[in-house]
Order: structure tokens, then C-alpha cells, then sequence
């Protein structure tokens, strides 16, 4: 069976983080033989809140990456090109079903020529926990590091693989509690207040590029070919 590596972004919930790692992804029919954690806070001390140190990986990246740029950093550095690793996504925010990494696993190692899975439970949060090959990174390219520091950036992937006829698939018998906006219940009002303006221009930025608003897009290529 594949070495499995559980891959997270966070900034500052580690609170949650370590529900997600320790009572849902230690205590599930297939636990992960790694955890690498891109820490966007810069402080996470894995004893202080029980993670399972032995096997945790941090990667410290010094500022908030962000999560497409976070995403970016595991595809091009943590998952193999020859599929002897298996690497599945999760925000710090989820909480997975007993099943779901023993699932996603199985659907990967059956169906290798598929690049991208998810739970079919959670299809409307596919990027909420998935499993993607490098193959199919590199085939479609980076996340858009302009939609920072997230929101979208998921949309506009989707976007690029079915332009791109690229097949994803959504596995059954698996699935995620979202427990929703982690990092934005730490957010002091100054930094909510910016957060709100800047995902109106995420937003717009996202419309600029393809035409309209997810699910309503109207162009083929980005900005309608125009720079």
C-alpha cells in the first residue's frame, strides 16, 4: 500500500488543526504515515497542542503564503511524480469521516489515471479535502497566486481543469464535517474589515478573468485572451 502524507495549510487555528489531525485523521481506518504542515502563522508548537510529532512535518514559510500558493508549495515539492507517494489535501478546518482517507487512498491506487479526487459527499467543497497528482499540477498549472490570501482560487482551478477535460473524480463512502471560517473567528474587526473588502476584489478580480461570476462564466481562455 502507498505511504500516505496528509498535507495542511493553517494560520493560527491551531486549535483546530489538531482536532483535525489527532481525533479525526489518527483515529481513521487509514491513518496517514506523514502530516506536513505549512504553517502561515509561524508559531505552531506541535507538543503544545498534542500533534502527533513523530511524524510532522513543518514547513515554515516565514509570512502568510496563502492557500494557493500554500497548495503550490506541497505540489512542487511533496508529491512525487511517480505516484510512490500519496498526498491528500485537507483545510485545517474539516473534520474527516472514519473512511474518508481509507477511501480516497483506495479510488487513487485503482484508478491511476486519474488526477484529481474528492469526497462525494462534500462535492460542493471539493477543495475542502482532495487528492491530486503532480502530473495533473503541472498539466494545468499553478493555483492563481493573485487570489491571496484565499477564496476562488478553487473556482478558478475547476474552471481550468474542465476547459482542460480533465477528469476528477468523487468517491463514495467518504466524506468531511466543514466546521467553517476557521481563521476568520481569530481575526480582530480591523483585520475583518479588510478581509471583506478584499474578497470583494477577489471577487472582481475572478469575473475580470473569466467572464463572470462562478458558475456563470463566459470566457474560454483567461481575460477573454486580452492582458
Amino acid at each position: 500500500m502507498s505511504r500516505v502524507t496528509l498535507a495542511v495549510p493553517t494560520y493560527r487555528r491551531y486549535d483546530l488543526l489538531a482536532q483535525l489531525l489527532v481525533p479525526s485523521a489518527e483515529r481513521g481506518t487509514r491513518a496517514p504515515d506523514r502530516y506536513y504542515i505549512v504553517d502561515n502563522g509561524g508559531s505552531l508548537d506541535p507538543a503544545a497542542y498534542g500533534l502527533p510529532t513523530v511524524k510532522t512535518e513543518i514547513y515554515r514559510a516565514g509570512r502568510n503564503l496563502g492557500v494557493g500558493p500554500s497548495w503550490n508549495h506541497v505540489m512542487k515539492t511533496q508529491v512525487p511524480e511517480d505516484d510512490s507517494e500519496i498526498v491528500i489535501f485537507a483545510c485545517d478546518d474539516m473534520d474527516l469521516w472514519p473512511t474518508t482517507i481509507e477511501k480516497l487512498v483506495e479510488a487513487a491506487e485503482a484508478q491511476r489515471d486519474v488526477g484529481f479526487f474528492f469526497p462525494q459527499h462534500n462535492a460542493h467543497t471539493m477543495f475542502g479535502v482532495f487528492l491530486m497528482r503532480r502530473w495533473l499540477h503541472q498539466s494545468v498549472g499553478d493555483f492563481d497566486e493573485n487570489l491571496w490570501p484565499a477564496y476562488f482560487e478553487d473556482n478558478d482551478y475547476v474552471r481550468r481543469m474542465n476547459l482542460a477535460g480533465i477528469k476528477s473524480v468523487s468517491v463514495p463512502d467518504c466524506g468531511m464535517n466543514h466546521v467553517g471560517s476557521g481563521t476568520l473567528k481569530s481575526f480582530n474587526e480591523d483585520e475583518l474589515n479588510e478581509h471583506h473588502s478584499r474578497f470583494e476584489g477577489l471577487r472582481l478580480y475572478y469575473t475580470r478573468k473569466w467572464g463572470g461570476d462562478p458558475g456563470h462564466e463566459s470566457f474560454t481562455v483567461p481575460f477573454d485572451g486580452k492582458k
